[in-house]
């Protein structure tokens, strides 16, 4: 019980952020349209919606889920060893994951109110911004059963996961200043070009894993 007093003491800014986000939602929704929409296609038009609860309270809920799952698993991780990098990386996540969750909700709800005209511009300055620091320490990551570049062959070795991360780190770094550069330009004037940042920082640090635990293994 101690245990988990001195945590949530701790994260106290964080769950003051996770509320924040529950009471904005209650604040605004009865100014929003009983319909709110959740996906756009590739001209950045709406074309799913949902009730206006689940639109409302859905970033929210998610971000208390996602504080929830970094607490236990961090947790978990402090039990098997007592590492101070890991336990600031952890610590760094939960922060990143708080404030990034509930910017995303501020600015989808205050486009569904039409305070903001542009939401594709400003979600992907927050997603640019949450790879750039995602990147800083991701070198940092240890093996865990939730987060990062999880493949068999990362999975399989301790050298592989270390080699992996610390070169995926600088790549996201870079893929998150290209993508802000590029939304202050005419050449990202929708999501194509952020979508192919986001598949090249995703997918080259899982061929990068292969071709690492390849050369090992013939060594």
């Amino acid at each position: 019980m101690k245990k988990i007093l001195s945590i949530l003491k701790k994260d106290l800014f964080i769950l003051i952020i996770i509320l924040g986000g529950f009471i904005f939602s209650v604040y605004v929704y009865k100014l929003l349209p009983n319909k709110i929409p959740i996906h756009w296609n590739a001209n950045v038009n709406k074309d799913s919606y949902v009730n206006k609860f689940y639109g409302c309270f859905s970033i929210p809920l998610l971000n208390m889920f996602i504080y929830f799952l970094f607490s236990v698993l961090s947790f978990i991780d402090s039990e098997k060893e007592k590492n101070a990098s890991s336990k600031y990386t952890y610590q760094y996540l939960k922060y990143l994951g708080a404030i990034f969750l509930f910017a995303i909700e501020v600015v989808t709800l205050l486009a569904e109110e039409g305070i903001i005209n542009n939401k594709f511009f400003y979600v992907q300055i927050l997603v640019s911004i949450l790879f750039i620091l995602i990147g800083n320490v991701m070198g940092r990551f240890k093996e865990n059963c939730i987060l990062g570049i999880r493949t068999p062959w990362t999975l399989s070795s301790e050298y592989v996961w270390k080699k992996t991360h610390r070169m995926a780190g600088p790549l996201w770094v870079i893929g998150g200043f290209l993508n802000f550069i590029m939304l202050f330009t005419p050449i990202n004037p929708n999501k194509n070009f952020s979508v192919t940042v986001t598949l090249l920082i995703a997918i080259s640090p899982m061929i990068y894993s292969y071709v690492i635990y390849t050369k090992s293994k013939k060594r």
